[in-house]
């Protein structure tokens, strides 16, 4: 049972019924720009392969009002292809239409309760090949089907995002400029380590596109969203302009300082709408990159609403809660709920 303090803080927060982009800000239903915090919860992109079900943790009401009890305002799903068009060997339990129906109920809850939800393409394989992990590029073979159904599925329903890819990673760690074209273009030559015929950005966009869907499309950028120079001279054309960027922030990544952000991040959000879909997880790396978003308006969000090694103490991450009611982990989970109180 929700305490009475907390009833009064959730109806007190604000309900968002659409996102929209407006120049390089996200705005609300009313043309109000609105900054976007929030989680991602993972296990939509591995239980249903792994012989546990379709998720994680509570996807019902309950938990969609701790995660909103924290001042969270967004929620990404994380999905698997093969799991949503229900093929190479996914069982019926936990795939095609049985996985659909549970993505859109806990959307629904996500959604009733005023919050935005992220439907992220987050595990792919290429062919016959069952998707157990993350792939460098989407798949030809599967990829646009998955976001042709995602995008009819959801078209009428304007406060849920599309994340096309989770973290493309072409040339891995390195990028160059072959890596870009592989990114946009889907012509990926075995320089880019991707040894299949990949879909590039533009394929998916237009798939989004072809169904009528006007939702918000937002797209990560090379070495695993992180690398952002050169994004701004790729990105695809979007028909109707309801694009935005996706930058992945964690302190091992290349770009950890303040003066790539400025370099490489910041002119892209100057441009665009940006969100961080995943950041951590160092307490004093966040504790610097968490201000500077707030200082140059980029949305962000915190990696991860689960218990994954939240009962260690002596770790930062990886999971915000020790239970699925909102207990923070410490200092991970702490932290994120502080910084969203202090904003």
């Amino acid at each position: 049972m929700l305490l009475p303090s907390l009833v009064v803080l959730l109806l007190q927060l604000p309900i968002v019924h659409a996102i929209k982009v407006q120049g390089n800000k996200f705005v609300d239903e009313s043309g109000k720009t609105i900054m976007l915090r929030g989680v991602s919860h993972s296990g939509t992109e591995y239980a249903c392969v792994q012989g546990h079900g379709i998720t994680e943790g509570d996807v019902g009401a309950s938990g969609v009002a701790a995660i909103k009890s924290w001042g969270n305002n967004i929620v990404r799903i994380p999905l698997n292809e093969d799991c949503w068009l229900g093929i190479n060997g996914v069982p019926s339990k936990s795939g095609g239409d049985n996985y659909k129906k549970a993505i859109q109920s806990y959307v629904n809850f996500i959604t009733q309760a005023g919050l935005i939800a992220i439907l992220d393409l987050h595990w792919t394989a290429d062919g016959s090949t069952l998707a157990t992990k993350q792939d460098p590029m989407p798949d030809l073979s599967h990829s646009p089907q998955f976001w042709s159904e995602v995008a009819k599925a959801y078209k009428n329903q304007s406060n849920v995002m599309f994340e096309l890819f989770n973290e493309p990673f072409p040339g891995s760690g390195n990028p160059q400029s072959e890596d870009w074209e592989c990114w946009r273009d889907g012509n990926c030559p075995g320089s880019t380590g991707v040894h299949f015929t990949a879909a590039g950005m533009d394929k998916l966009v237009s798939a989004v596109r072809a169904t009528g869907a006007t939702n918000v499309i937002i797209l990560g950028a090379l070495a695993w969203s992180n690398y952002m120079k050169g994004w701004l001279d790729h990105v695809p054309k979007d028909p109707i302009n309801q694009l935005g960027a996706v930058w992945h922030s964690y302190d091992f990544n290349a770009c950890n300082n303040e003066g790539c952000w400025d370099s490489q991040v910041k002119p892209v959000a100057d441009k665009y709408p940006m969100i961080v879909t995943e950041s951590g997880f160092k307490i004093d790396y966040v504790q610097k990159l968490w201000p500077w978003l707030e200082s140059n308006h980029i949305s962000y969000m915190a990696w991860v609403w689960n218990t994954w090694g939240a009962h260690n103490k002596t770790a930062n991450g990886e999971g915000l809660i020790t239970n699925y009611d909102g207990t923070p982990s410490q200092p991970w989970g702490t932290t994120w709920k502080k910084q969203l109180a202090s904003v």
